[in-house]
């Protein structure tokens, strides 16, 4: 079914005016979720960077309050077994020591981190100013020579020559794991007066950062919960808010649409409605038939050339009557004229008809409605 060209302008304006209202709501609701996503990335590496510098800083804080803690283990076992052994017979029997249960104890006590869930960082042993292992927490490295692994662990030797001759020294070597993992351990080393013994307390410091770190990691992640849950909150109010106002811009952009519609229809469609019925006018021979030349650029130079054509048309008509009734004149004329050429020509099909040796026919056909051309046959005489 047509569809009249003012229903067409309302279409598409309205058409047009929707496709608007959608894009604008897909782009807005679209960046508000690209801002609330980069909010929350934003949130998130905020959060990490701050836990981040929270471990870093713990690990500072609690490195220098381990080697305290460490140094202070070792200087209270040594005097512990200071007064343990003060009573012992000279000299004293590294088997009778070995195989003492409450001195194996105190010499290879454990040594746990901070907290309530603290782990094992590291044990205590017991050398003598020799470099011997007296008791240790592994029973097979017992008699051995510390300086056995001067080449392989030169930090760690180091660090025991130096207690031959200094009451208390501490500090870090890199020791390697069953795992061939280099792991940085903090010993120390205290001297147990009036004996030939020196405790040695070796640690990893990082397990005593383990508690610590958890807590901060999980207070990072009710952080990041919470932020997440909060911004979720945030936008949904925002979109809210959006929506709510979009529907109120929707409306009026509608109404604006409508309206514009209604204008566009009237200025374009009327025009054409106007011309189309002076079209039919001149169809019917009213060359007379004009259109007020108005509306858009366009409009008015259609209907100027529409007036223009109706004048022309009518020009022609007279014109073409005039050439006809010449034509039909001579048309008349030159029939006359034929008919007269025509008859001043033989047209017998037997001209001669008593003489039966020859038979003679003639024809002619002009090329247009006349010709000038003549001809005529006859006896001469008997023979020619």
């Amino acid at each position: 079914m047509a569809m009249k060209i003012r229903n067409r302008l309302l279409v598409s304006m309205l058409m047009l005016t929707f496709a608007l209202l959608a894009a604008a709501v897909f782009l807005t609701v679209r960046g508000m979720e690209r801002l609330k996503k980069e909010i929350l990335t934003l949130a998130v590496e905020n959060a990490d960077s701050i836990t981040e510098s929270n471990i870093e800083l713990s690990h500072r804080v609690l490195a220098k309050a381990g080697e305290r803690f460490v140094e202070m283990n070792s200087a209270a076992t040594a005097v512990q077994l200071r007064y343990m052994l003060s009573t012992w017979e000279k000299p004293l029997k590294y088997s009778k020591l070995r195989a003492n249960a409450e001195i194996r104890e105190i010499a290879t006590g454990e040594i746990k981190g901070f907290g309530e869930k603290a782990v094992v960082a590291g044990r205590m042993d017991l050398l003598d100013l020799n470099g011997e292992a007296v008791i240790h927490s592994n029973p097979s490295i017992e008699g051995k020579l510390y300086r056995d692994w001067k080449n392989k662990f030169p930090e760690m030797w180091s660090l025991v020559k130096r207690s031959f001759t200094i009451p208390n020294v501490s500090g870090y070597y890199t020791f390697i794991d069953a795992d061939n993992h280099p792991v940085r351990k903090f010993m120390s080393l205290s001297r147990v007066r009036g004996t030939p013994f020196i405790v040695c307390a070796v640690v990893e410091i990082r397990d005593f950062f383990t508690p610590a770190q958890k807590k901060i990691r999980t207070i990072e992640a009710e952080a990041k919960k919470r932020a997440d849950l909060n911004m979720r909150r945030a936008s949904k109010t925002i979109l809210d808010d959006i929506f709510r106002s979009g529907a109120v811009a929707a409306g009026l952009l509608l109404l604006f649409g409508v309206l514009l519609a209604l204008w566009q229809s009237k200025t374009l469609a009327s025009p054409i409605r106007e011309l189309a019925k002076q079209a039919e006018a001149i169809g019917d021979g009213d060359f007379s038939a004009k259109v007020a030349e108005k509306g858009a650029l366009e409009t008015r130079l259609l209907a100027r050339s529409f007036n223009d054509l109706g004048a022309e048309l009518a020009e022609y008509m007279e014109n073409l009557k005039r050439e006809t009734a010449a034509r039909e004149a001579m048309e008349s004329e030159i029939k006359v004229a034929r008919g007269i050429q025509e008859a001043m020509i033989p047209r017998s099909e037997r001209p001669f008809p008593d003489r039966p040796e020859f038979d003679l026919f003639a024809s002619l056909t002009p090329a247009k409605e006349v010709s000038g051309d003549f001809y005529d046959y006859f006896q001469l005489d008997d023979e020619t």
